[in-house]
């Protein structure tokens, strides 16, 4: 379970960048 809530902390966290980067 952590994994998957620093996954998803870090997604919003990076929500910006990836849209960028896409």
């Amino acid at each position: 379970l952590s994994r998957l809530t620093t996954d998803e902390k870090l997604r919003e966290a990076f929500s910006p960048f990836g849209q960028l980067l896409e």
